[in-house]
Formats: structure tokens, sequence, C-alpha cells
């Protein structure tokens, strides 16, 4: 009997071995079966499943590790390690992937995140802080730290970058080395390679930009061609372009500024040149230090120096340079407080002579009173050129009913020749097409020397007189 029973209990474990074995092995407290589809089916609602706890070096003391094999590191970035038949990858750190495409991962510390076909695949896991969203984004970086790229293609090029920012479609899609970089559009700083602390907002917005640095590009196209053909550290440095189209042209320019749609558009290499508002120093190529304030505020002639126009379409009527304008032609007036006042002070002076004309200059000058022509004026200062977009208003000529006093430029001039004095008083044409000016302040000196040619002819007769009289007295 005891042998029947030993029997049939033999009998019934093996019955249940092979159950097991064909249905799967289910661990549980609730004496469920496993799950059809599972060899193993642990199941607590208490309780964990625990694998083998190892260091790094026991874990690559494993002889043949088992493809899939598992296990929990416990040092050198500890985590769960699964083997992959040629290398150990923790999970977490490897590639995600759509459609069996890379399509981004995170490294392995949890510092950097990438998003993307390709993006940061040559990452090299260290702690660089680095996020790239989108397709290539940061794929050569290695050991540039703090960079964010999103979009197509962004700092796909960056190797050891710091602290670059791109958003948008080939922004800074070059960049190699360069630090400190912020760039928003569609290819702003797409060309950038080592420049830095630059500031691209806007599509193409320093486009061509390679390797110079402290620009700031707010607008489509602004700053477009800068650094073409630079050499020197300064050329095409130090610019600022605010607007549409800004310093467009611009190459090896620098220290310019720019405020306003098409601001200096055609500066290529003048620098230290200040423009503000629409279409200001438009035309504008090699002239340097030259200012102006207003809506087409800019002076026809492109390589003028030192000047300065203030005011709606400004900068009409002189194309000299070290000249400044203030309003255009239809001011009527111009006043302050104060009277304008000039330097002139002695220590400044040199070759001092008294050699003023007086009464034979002023004498022969002839006082007119006219009506101004703003229409011939206007037509004047265009040059026999298109010139500036045509703006109208409607107080635009009334200064031509106004009667005016004064002298006339050209015989001004003659009266000074005649009288042989070279007087300061008359700007002349710079050619056929210019106008000529007056400065009425300067007629001040010669009136004071004819003043006192008179004054010495009274004293003189005053004596003459006084003899006479003493004369018929007698």
């Amino acid at each position: 009997m005891k042998k029947l029973k030993l029997l049939l209990a033999t009998a019934f474990i093996l019955m249940l071995t092979m159950n097991s074995f064909s249905q799967g092995v289910g661990i549980n407290n609730d004496e469920s079966d496993a799950d059809p589809s599972a060899m193993l089916d642990v199941k607590s609602t208490d309780k964990g499943m625990l694998v083998p706890r190892m260091t790094l070096a026991q874990r690559n003391a494993i002889a043949t590790p088992a493809t899939g094999l598992l296990i929990f590191q416990t040092d050198n970035t500890p985590g769960f390690y699964y083997y992959t038949g040629t290398d150990w990858i923790s999970i977490g750190s490897e590639t995600l992937k759509i459609n069996d495409l890379a399509d981004g991962k995170s490294d392995v510390n949890g510092s950097s995140l990438f998003l993307g076909v390709d993006a940061g695949k040559n990452d090299d896991g260290s702690d660089n802080s680095n996020v790239g969203i989108g397709f290539g984004t940061l794929s050569s970086n290695s050991t540039g730290e703090n960079n964010t790229a999103i979009g197509f293609g962004t700092l796909s090029s960056n190797i050891t970058g710091n602290s670059n920012t791109a958003s948008g479609i080939g922004a800074l899609v070059y960049n190699t080395s360069g630090n400190d970089n912020a760039a928003y559009g569609i290819n702003a700083l797409y060309s950038n390679t080592t420049g830095h602390s630059n500031v691209a907002f806007g599509v193409c917005a320093l486009l061509k930009n390679t390797d110079r640095s402290n620009l700031v590009a707010i607008g489509d196209s602004a700053l477009y061609h800068n650094g073409e053909g630079s050499t020197t550290s300064d050329e095409a440095s130090y610019n600022i372009a605010l607007g549409s189209k800004a310093l467009y042209s611009n190459t090896t320019g620098y220290c310019n500024s720019a405020t306003g749609y098409q601001a200096l558009y055609s500066n290529t290499t003048g620098y230290g040149n200040s423009a503000t508002g629409y279409l200001a120093l438009y035309s504008n190529t090699t002239g340097f230090g030259n200012t102006a304030l207003g809506t087409d505020a800019y002076f026809f002639a492109n390589n003028l120096n030192n000047t300065t126009c203030i005011g709606f379409f400004s900068g009409d009527v002189n194309n000299v340079s070290n000249h400044i304008e203030i309003g255009n032609t239809s001011v009527n007036w111009i006043g302050g407080q104060v009277t304008w006042s000039t330097y002139s002070d002695k220590r400044i002076k040199k070759d001092i002579q008294s050699n003023v004309a007086g009464l034979d200059f002023i004498t022969r000058l002839r006082p007119v009173t006219y009506h101004l022509d703003i229409h011939k004026q206007n037509e004047m200062v265009k040059r026999g050129k298109k010139g500036k977009k045509e703006a109208d208003w409607p107080e635009k000529y009334d200064i031509e009913n106004q009667l005016m006093s004064g002298f006339i430029a050209q015989e001004v001039e003659q009266a000074a020749q005649d009288a042989g004095y070279d007087f300061s008083g008359v700007q002349q044409a710079k050619d056929d097409l210019g106008m000529y000016s007056v400065s009425y302040a300067q007629f001040v000196v010669p009136l004071v020397k004819a003043v006192q040619e008179q004054q010495q002819m009274i004293e003189e007769l005053k004596a003459e007189i006084e003899t006479l009289k003493k004369q018929v007295d007698k």
C-alpha cells in the first residue's frame, strides 16, 4: 500500500510539472494561472521582483553573457542594464525608435535630451546639458554644453560651442565652436562657425556671418551679408540692425547702428554710422561717421563722411561731407529759446589777421525780397535722378507764400571776389546741380568792419568840420 501511494504521488507531481511547462509558471498568492502568453507570470500587490544586483566590475566579469541578460548596476551610473549581444546598454539611454528609424535619445546621465532622426547622435554621454529637438539637431556635438536646438538641422555642425540657442530650420546650422549665440528664425545665423555673442531674430538674419562677433540683427534679412570678405577682427563686428533688411548689404563695415525698415540698406564698408527711421541713410555705402534721424533721412551721395540729417525727408539739399541738415525743403521756421553759439576761443585760432573787408564789400551787396520756388528746389535736389519716394502733405508748399528778405548767394560770392575778400558766409555748390547757400550770421563781421570804417570817416569829418568852423570864426 505504501509503495502504491508513493507511486500515485510521484505521478501527480509529474502531471503538475508538465502542466506548468505547457501553460507557463505563475507565482502569486491567489492561485491564478499564468497568462497564456508568459512562461513566467509574477503577480503581487505588496512586493516587487529583484534582478541580480552587482557592481560594474562584477557585471563585466560575467563570462559570455546571453543576449537580453538583465542586471541592476549599483555603481558608476547605477541603473538597469541589458546585454545586446555586443554591449551593455542602460535602460533609458537607448535610442527611441519610430518605424525602425533612430528618432532620438536621452544621455545616460539624464542631463541631455535629443528627439529626432540623428539628433545628438555623436554626443559622448558626458554631462553636457544639451537639448536637441528635430532632424539632425546637434548631431555633431561632442563636448559643447548648455546648447538648445529646435528645428530641422539646427546646430547640426556644433562640436564644442557652448551656450548657443537656435530655433528655426537651418538656424546656426554651421556653428562649430561659437559660443553664446542666439538665433531665432529660418536660416538665422546660418553660416556662423566661430562667431560669438551674436543675436539674430528673423528669417535669414545674419545669414552670411561666419566668424564676426557682438552683432545684433532683428528683422528678416537684417545684416544679411555681414562678414563677407572681412579679414581683421574689427571688420563687420559691433553692428546693430533692427528692422527688415536693415544693414542688408553690409560686408566689412563695423560699429554701425540701424533702426528701421532698410535703414543703412546699401552700406557695405562704411563704419560708425547711426540711422533711425524708415530708409534712414539708405544710400550710404562707404561713408563713415554719419547720422540720420527721420523717415527718408539721407543724402543722395553714397560716400559722405561726418554728416547729419535730422527730420522727415531731410538730407535733400547738401551732398558734402561735414554738413548738418535739419528739416526738409518745406520747413519755414527753425528756432529755440536761445541763439546759436559758435566756439570762438582765442586758443583754438591761429594765423589771426585783420583783413576783413568792410564798406568795400558791404556796399556791393544787393538786398532783395523774393518768394521761394520749392517745386524747383525739390526738382534740383533729385539731381537728375529718380530720387526719394515723393511725399506729400497739405502744408508742403506753404513756404512759397512767405515773402522773404535776403541776398542772392551768387551775387554775394561775386561781391566778395570784387572786393578781394575771401568770405566764409557763402557755401558754393558742389557741382552744377547743387545749390548755393548763405550763412547770414557771417555778415556780422564785415558789417562791424564797415561800421568801424564809417566811424573813422565820421571822426575824420568831425575833425575837418571843427577846423573849418575855427577858420570861419577867425
